[in-house]
């Protein structure tokens, strides 16, 4: 039950009456933001990227909120634990970009996370990264009803059934304009 209810978290139902995090159908997608791999890009590219999504971001959300939350596919999460400098290797590259969004504006929490759903979520099946302010108040997702088994009862002389019941809802962008949606194309 957990794995399902991280899916649809993520991802949203089959049948698209409830929408996930990357499926949100209201969120705006930018397709140029993400124009390499963060393996291949130089400490320039690195920097630049975060400066320049900020600002994107900021004037996405009417100027109202930086984001404190980058999700990306768990493939990009590797190539981030190189060190920035191969020849003093003091620092990572996640270190290094957690750090230039900081410095762009980002809030103290900021944090990079990852998940495996993010690898074919975006446009044409492509990565799809979500920049977003990780609040209540901008997105939400209820469980009212949380997994509930019943009481064993045998069928048969040697099979035993449970029964369980659970409630879920999509996740609902409230201020969609404090999450962005960046694919990899």
């Amino acid at each position: 039950f957990q794995l399902g209810l991280q899916k649809i978290a993520f991802l949203g139902t089959d049948d698209g009456l409830n929408e996930g995090l990357l499926s949100l159908s209201n969120v705006d997608v930018n397709t140029t933001a993400i124009p390499n791999t963060f393996a291949n890009m130089s400490i320039t590219e690195l920097t630049n990227f975060a400066s320049s999504i900020m600002s994107t971001f900021f004037a996405h959300s009417n100027s109202t909120v930086f984001p404190n939350t980058f999700v990306i596919p768990t493939s990009d999460l590797a190539s981030l634990g190189i060190p920035v400098n191969p020849q003093y290797p003091i620092g990572t590259k996640r270190e290094f970009l957690e750090n230039a969004f900081k410095s762009a504006g980002a809030p103290a929490d900021f944090k990079i996370l990852h998940t495996a759903y993010n690898q074919t979520a975006g446009t044409g099946g492509g990565a799809r990264y979500v920049l977003y302010n990780r609040d209540a108040d901008t997105l939400s997702m209820y469980v009212p009803k949380p997994y509930t088994p019943y009481p064993l009862y045998p069928v048969g002389s040697l099979d035993m059934i449970s029964d369980a019941e659970a409630q879920f809802t999509g996740v609902w962008a409230k201020r969609p304009k404090e999450i962005l949606y960046l694919d990899k194309v």
